[in-house]
């Protein structure tokens, strides 16, 4: 079983603001929502995306667990009512179907590994709007749907809405991650390698808010 929620988060408290800043702090809160025995490790992986609008800040997760938002409410929701839903996610899981379309939304780490000069191995950010296409153009076959724009084989059938660098703290580290948003339209190719992508998230940084996929219908 999974879980698909969302909390509204109040833009104008100070926990929200300092949530915010520090993708590690978010992650901490986010986990704070489990009971004290659960692990997120790979196999067990919470997810979670901020999405901002012009009037509302959204976090969403997808997590194994039924989590309880009563801790994040108190530090950066609205104080007299609760601002979060969840719903289990099979029953959605369970309505997508093979060729089927439906926007999505995907925010993400493009990435890819390099070997330094001394033979190591490290991941670099992609920076530019053409390398992060080919990423998620790319990763898309793997994940069981395709982002080509059926009227136009050589465009794809999304854009990158922002994209940037994030750096913050990590204790006494400095983290810095590339960072995009894609918005658009895809077409499931295989179903289960879809609903594994949603569940699992697509690619790196998944604990920093990366690799949520979220879709809506089409209409």
């Amino acid at each position: 079983m999974s879980y698909l929620s969302r909390m509204h988060l109040h833009p104008r408290r100070r926990g929200t603001t300092e949530l915010l800043a520090n993708p590690w702090k978010m992650h901490a809160a986010v986990m704070s929502c489990f009971p004290p025995e659960f692990t997120d490790e790979s196999t067990n992986r919470v997810l979670w995306r901020v999405d901002r609008s012009e009037h509302s800040i959204s976090l969403y997760t997808v997590s194994p667990d039924k989590p309880s938002f009563t801790h994040l409410q108190e530090q950066a929701g609205w104080e007299n009512q609760p601002s979060w839903d969840t719903a289990p996610y099979d029953p959605l899981l369970n309505r997508i179907r093979t060729g089927a379309t439906y926007r999505f939304r995907l925010t993400a780490n493009p990435s890819k590994t390099i070997r330094t000069e001394a033979g190591e191995r490290r991941q670099a950010g992609l920076l530019s709007a053409a390398d992060q296409t080919k990423w998620l153009t790319e990763r898309a076959e793997k994940n069981g749907f395709s982002v080509s724009d059926p009227e136009s084989s050589d465009s794809p059938a999304f854009q990158i809405t922002s994209k940037g660098l994030l750096r913050f703290n990590r204790g006494r580290r400095t983290v810095t991650l590339a960072r995009a948003q894609y918005d658009g339209v895809l077409t499931v190719t295989d179903l289960e390698q879809l609903r594994r992508a949603l569940v699992d998230g697509i690619g790196r940084a998944k604990g920093f808010g990366m690799g949520l996929l979220t879709l809506a219908p089409a209409g």
